[in-house]
Order: C-alpha cells, then structure tokens, then sequence
C-alpha cells in the first residue's frame, strides 16, 4: 500500500494473495486519502498516493481475490510514465495495468477496519495485453508485446528511460546496482487486433507482387494461314488424279 510519493523504481517478483486481496505487480493499493500510518495504525495528516516512472514485470496470481492489476489493484492516487507487463489472474477484477481506479476499499487500522476511496489517474502508462493476457484495463493504453518492447514509448522523458526492449531506468542501469532485465516475457496471447491468414505460407515463402516482371507476350492458340490451307487443297487435287491414272 503506497500513500506517499515513489519514483524511479520497479518491481520483478511474482505477487499472489488469497481471497478477498488487492493484488498488483508493483502496488496493492495507491491511496489519495488522508490517513498514514502513525504508530502502527493510522493519523490524519493528509498523503496523496503518487507513483511515477516506474515499472512491474513480475505475475500477478491471485486466489479469488478481489483485485488484480498488472501494476496496481487500485488506484485511488495518480500514476505517470509506469508501465506492467505480468500475466494477471486469479481476481474477479481483472486490469492489465490497474484494475480499479475508483471505488472503495477497507485497510486495516489498530482499531477497526478502515474504509478508504477516491478516484485516480493513470498518465503516459502502459500495459503489455500479450504478457498480462488482459485487452482491458481501469487506467493506461495497452499495447503488443513488439510496440512496447520495441523503444521508450510516448510520454516516457527519454532522459529518465532508455530501451534495449522493454524500457528501462538509466539512473537505476550504473554499478553497483544489477542490470536491468527487461527482456520481453513470453506472450500468453496472440497479439491483439493482428489478423493472421492460417491459409497463407511463412512470409520467407510469399511472393512479392512487386519483384515479378511481365515476359513478352505469347498467343495460346497459333492461327492457321490460308497457305497452309491452299497447300493442303493442292496435295488433295494430285491425289485424286493420280488415283484416276
């Protein structure tokens, strides 16, 4: 659960929960809410839940839980430039990115349970719907796995991001912190809005309409010359006289 402010970061485990959970790749719950933890439980001093250039890679596996998102369950806060890409499931709502960005939810206090909501917002973030096999999602723009592999993608400050496949942060890349690996997972669903012809050969084996050239053209059918005709004629008149003879 984040009710403050985090940047430049990612996540790479696997996330699972029972039921009844929020389950997100990098965030259960992004509050915009005015309570944080104070003493074990919870105060009034107002947080604004903010997550910003940062990014999940890992599965989200829930056990009928409640939420699930690639990046975060619910976001009643504000995310910009994070992306997701984990295969989500197990969760009655689903999100490739978030799967709630409004509603309710109930927090544990020292006292009771506490019950939090609001409405957020996802800017200039992204989800992979072949890896997340999720086409849907409360905040963010999906994309197939060759588009958000293939560079730093709209939005995204090319001074913070760098791409070798999926992005990744330049600050976070030097010694001694480890590479990042942020190479693409495997696809759980064909890419979306791509029709694929089962009928049609491996493209190394189509023909390219344009390297065919035109040979000089040729008549099927030869016509027949009336001297041909006229020499058949006069080969028959000997004939007959001949045979008189």
């Amino acid at each position: 659960m984040n009710a403050g402010e985090i940047n430049q970061a990612y996540a790479i485990g696997t996330t699972s929960g029972a039921a009844g959970g929020y389950l997100g790749g990098f965030v259960g719950l992004n509050l915009n809410s005015e309570i944080v933890f104070h003493d074990a439980g919870f105060g009034s001093d107002a947080q604004n839940g903010k997550i910003s250039q940062s990014y999940a890679l890992g599965p989200v596996t829930g056990s009928n839980a409640v939420v699930a998102g690639g990046f975060a369950a619910l976001n009643f806060g504000s995310l910009d430039q994070v992306y997701g890409v984990g295969h989500v499931q197990g969760a009655a709502t689903l999100g490739g990115l978030v799967g709630a960005n409004n509603g309710t939810a109930t927090v544990p206090d020292r006292s009771s349970p506490h019950t939090v909501s609001g409405t957020g917002t996802a800017t200039n973030s992204y989800w992979d719907m072949q890896t997340t096999a999720q086409t849907k999602s409360a905040g963010g723009t999906g994309m197939n796995t060759a588009v958000l592999a293939g560079g730093v993608p709209a939005g995204f400050d090319p001074a913070v991001w760098d791409s070798h496949s999926y992005p990744f942060l330049v600050a976070l890349n030097n010694p001694p912190l480890p590479p990042q690996d942020t190479n693409p997972l495997p696809p759980v669903i064909p890419p979306v809005g791509v029709v694929n012809d089962p009928f049609l050969p491996p493209p190394d084996q189509q023909i390219n309409p344009s390297s065919i050239t035109a040979g000089p053209s040729s008549d099927p059918v030869p016509n027949v010359t009336s001297s041909c005709s006229n020499s058949n004629s006069s080969s028959n008149d000997s004939n007959s006289k001949d045979s008189r003879a």
